[in-house]
């Protein structure tokens, strides 16, 4: 789209222009300018502060979006005296040239979207007559990332009928990317859902700039569950736009089948998505049983899924001998996915003589811990056992992990032979143990 020339004018005034966050910032103060009725916008910024600008470059190459830039003009009684807009397919500034506007102050609000290159649009907006109702929601879930909204907002005065402003969108959610290995045809689904919690499900932003984040958002009226991203086969990687925020996000990684059956696959309890926030949700579909989701920052997805494909599992115990619980309870908590075992420490006779607290870090793998004392002090020994997980992934995960192969042998008496392996600071043995169910690993100070 071609921009629209400015037309400079002879008498200069003074302007007020500012630029709002998506959280609608404080006003920038006035500073001199010449006469315009111009609008400028920068469409880039949504996109870079999201993480998407590469993806959303490729779909206007491809032909597959137009950046769309609304701009509604307010007086100062909040009522709508103009709109205005633009159209693009580069990320660089466009100019939108304003009707004349009578002397005063005034309220600019920006939103910026897209829509397809068939005319598709999904976002609208609505009660736009007033500033304190105008609002941009949608009745779509499961956008991805080129569904983006930002919205931006200034004051202006115009004087001898001039003015000049500059706007630039900021986000209005979050991006989440997901992106789901092995989800092959044989695998009976069609396609899988991601569900986030109903009471953190928002459809839309009220753009009046007075409203603080807990007044602007909409919430959901339409739908009894909240589809945040989709995947098929064929379609497994990609980047997802949501108006979800808040702590203890609860997720389900839902399947459907052909027949109507909807199966729940995974889940992730308590997860936080943040305004603005870039998360990635990763699932194997080939590993159920020993590796589980990952919800998260993608600076910890880029070393957790390196430790993944390198064959190091999850189960990796806190081995500081002598730690307490709580350090044992920060090491979980720092995990991406982990579910409690028992709630209290229960005691362990024979060779341990230690109580015992165990956490599942996977469906059929779990890390367990035995303390000296009932109150969980002085770490003596850690346990990994496995049920329905090959042998050879446990070696494969000591053997990364620099642990030196030792032979055959026990730790007690009435043990069964086992494999012995010793930690590459020589501080950790290890004894491994396979048996018709599963394997269990046995972590104790070196002897």
């Amino acid at each position: 789209m071609k921009n629209i020339l400015k037309r400079a004018v002879i008498v200069g005034c003074l302007v007020m222009i500012s630029s709002l966050t998506s959280c609608f910032s404080d006003f920038a103060p006035m500073i001199p300018s010449f006469w315009y009725r111009d609008i400028t916008v920068d469409p880039a910024m949504l996109y870079e502060e999201l993480g998407t600008t590469e993806n959303m470059k490729r779909r206007l190459d491809n032909n597959n979006s137009v950046i769309t830039d609304t701009v509604l003009i307010y007086d100062a009684k909040g009522k709508l005296v103009q709109k205005v807009g633009a159209e693009t397919v580069k990320l660089e500034p466009l100019t939108i040239e304003a009707d004349a506007l009578a002397d005063g102050e005034y309220t600019l609000v920006v939103w910026q979207t897209a829509r397809d290159t068939d005319g598709r649009r999904i976002w609208f907006a609505s009660g736009e007559d007033q500033l304190s109702t105008v609002s941009i929601a949608t009745d779509y879930v499961a956008l991805d990332y080129s569904w983006t909204l930002g919205v931006a907002g200034t004051t202006i005065s115009v004087r001898n009928g001039s003015f000049k402003a500059s706007l630039t969108p900021r986000t209005t959610g979050s991006i989440i990317r997901q992106r789901i290995d092995n989800l092959t045809e044989d695998k009976g689904f069609y396609e899988l859902l991601l569900d986030g919690p109903l009471d953190q499900f928002y459809s839309g932003v009220l753009l009046d700039p007075s409203l603080d984040a807990s007044e602007r958002r909409i919430k959901n009226t339409l739908y009894g569950y909240n589809d945040i991203t989709w995947a098929e086969p064929g379609y497994t990687d990609d980047k997802f736009f949501t108006l979800n925020f808040g702590e203890n996000q609860d997720f389900a990684l839902i399947g459907l089948k052909e027949n109507g059956d909807e199966i729940e696959i995974t889940s992730i309890e308590s997860g936080t998505l943040g305004f603005g926030e870039n998360v990635v949700f990763y699932y194997n579909m080939d590993r159920h049983d020993w590796q589980p989701p990952f919800y998260g920052s993608p600076e910890d997805f880029d070393p957790w899924i390196a430790d993944r494909e390198a064959g190091i599992l999850v189960a990796q115990p806190l081995l500081k001998w002598g730690c307490n619980l709580d350090e044992v309870q920060r090491h979980m908590e720092a995990k991406p996915w982990w579910r409690l075992g028992n709630k209290e420490l229960e005691f362990w006779g024979e060779y341990y003589q230690c109580w015992h607290k165990w956490y599942y870090v996977a469906p059929k793998l779990t890390e367990q811990y035995l303390f000296e004392t009932e109150d969980g002090k002085n770490l003596r020994y850690a346990y990994v056992n496995s049920w329905d997980v090959p042998i050879d992934l446990a070696i494969t995960s000591f053997q990364k992990q620099g642990y030196q192969y030792k032979g055959k042998g026990k730790f007690w008496e009435d043990d069964p032979d086992g494999d012995i392996y010793l930690s590459a600071d020589g501080q950790t043995e290890v004894l491994l143990i396979d048996h018709e169910e599963g394997w269990y690993a046995i972590f104790r100070p070196a002897r």
